[in-house]
C-alpha cells in the first residue's frame, strides 16, 4: 500500500512477474543480453519500476528501430550506460544506494 496519508486514501500497488512477457521498459540489463537470470535480475526491474514512479520517465523510454530485436539491443546499451546516480537524479538516494547495492551482486548470491 502507498498513499499519502493527508489524502485519506491509499492506493495499491501490485507487482507481477511476467518472466520473458515482462516489457523492455523494466526488464534487467542481464536479460537484454540473453544471459541466465538470477534474483538480482528481479531487484533490478523493481528499481527500474521504482524509478519510474520517481520521475515518470526512464532515459530509454521512446527507442526507435526498425525490428524488435534492435530496439531491445539499444535499450539494453542505454540501460548499461545510465548510472544510478543519473537514472535517479534528484530523487531519493535511497534508491541510488538501493540500484548501486543490486548492480554489485553477484549471480547466485542472497540478497540482504
Amino acid at each position: 500500500m502507498f498513499g499519502h496519508p493527508d489524502e485519506g486514501k491509499e492506493k495499491q500497488l501490485y507487482i507481477i512477474d511476467f518472466g520473458i512477457l515482462g516489457t523492455q521498459r523494466y526488464m534487467s540489463i542481464h536479460a537484454h543480453t540473453q544471459m541466465q537470470q538470477s534474483r538480482r535480475d528481479d531487484l533490478e526491474s523493481i528499481g527500474y519500476m521504482l524509478a519510474y514512479f520517481v520521475k515518470g520517465h526512464l532515459p530509454w523510454e521512446n527507442v526507435d528501430a526498425p525490428t524488435k530485436p534492435e530496439r531491445n539491443h539499444k535499450i539494453g546499451h542505454i540501460k548499461m550506460k545510465t548510472t544510478p546516480e543519473s537514472l535517479v537524479g534528484s530523487g531519493p538516494s535511497c534508491l541510488t544506494k538501493y540500484l548501486n547495492y543490486v548492480k554489485g551482486l553477484h549471480f547466485e548470491q542472497t540478497p540482504n
